[in-house]
């Protein structure tokens, strides 16, 4: 069993479908408590969608 994909999921599911992010968690953590390693991962992916949506906004101001 591939465990990790639950973290793939989550970020799809937050990040892209615009699922609640606390319901999408609880699902994670009942399959699989990501180490630190995965934990990073998962905070660097938000952050950096959470940047990059902030830009797609400015560019969409400027046009």
């Amino acid at each position: 069993l591939n465990y990790r994909v639950s973290s793939f999921m989550y970020l799809y599911r937050v990040l892209r479908l615009g699922a609640d992010e606390e319901a999408a968690r609880w699902d994670l953590l009942s399959i699989w408590e990501p180490d630190e390693r995965w934990s990073t991962f998962i905070a660097e992916a938000r952050q950096s969608a959470a940047k990059a949506a902030t830009t797609n906004e400015n560019r969409s101001f400027e046009q």
